[in-house]
């Protein structure tokens, strides 16, 4: 750190950090903190709007970022009669400072499209209930990684019809159904035209498991 030059902020001589002795340094970094911080949050899924991106939200990363330095924090809970606001407290250093976060809430993309019964592709498991149960946890466990794994069920003649917003989650369920079922798959497709125009290519694939 630079010496022998003056801290912007009071005038003392010494080491400085962004241009500030420790003590201003220290008291600008908890000012900033403590300001009320605005975070858009998607109302459904909880997740954030961070650098222009949908994503689950760190709060200690959040925190040790704005503050640049290693935090730890707990959540407070809900500010009183204010349901959009949350009080954590984060510790860093010697320090401890209480933050309030505004969360801006609004419904993102993905949730939006689930509402909507947006789909891309369809999963018919034609077979046991144990072929069913199986199908529904194969697209849970990719949902975990893919965001548009969302689905809806629709119970048919004969089975179930699993109706995804992602084709690859569909594609990888019908794959472990095949490795570990020995199911049997078929695959189509149709195409349909979206409101605006646009032509949506609907992927559907035909599983079929054996009678236990």
């Amino acid at each position: 750190m630079p010496k022998g030059k003056f801290c912007y902020e009071c005038g003392s001589q010494g080491e400085l950090r962004e241009g500030m002795c420790e003590p201003c340094f220290s008291k600008k970094r908890q000012k900033t903190a403590a300001e009320k911080i605005t975070v858009t949050q998607c109302s459904k899924c909880r997740r954030a709007l961070l650098n222009g991106r949908w994503q689950d939200i760190n709060w200690t990363k959040f925190f040790s970022k704005r503050l640049k330095a290693d935090v730890s924090i707990v959540d407070k809970g809900p500010v009183p009669h204010k349901k959009a606001d949350q009080m954590f407290e984060v510790s860093y250093g010697n320090d401890k400072l209480y933050a309030t976060v505004h969360f801006n809430r609004l419904v993102c993309g993905v949730c939006g499209r689930a509402l909507s019964h947006y789909y891309v592709a369809t999963l018919q498991v034609r077979g046991s209930d144990e072929a069913v149960r199986f199908a529904e946890q194969a697209l849970r466990d990719v949902g975990r990684k893919d965001s548009m794994a969302f689905f809806r069920v629709e119970e048919v003649r004969g089975g179930v019809n699993f109706k995804c917003g992602s084709k690859s989650a569909v594609k990888a369920a019908a794959k472990r159904m095949r490795l570990e079922l020995g199911a049997e798959l078929k695959s189509s497709f149709e195409d349909v035209t979206e409101k605006q125009g646009d032509i949506l290519r609907r992927l559907t694939i035909l599983a079929r498991t054996k009678p236990i």
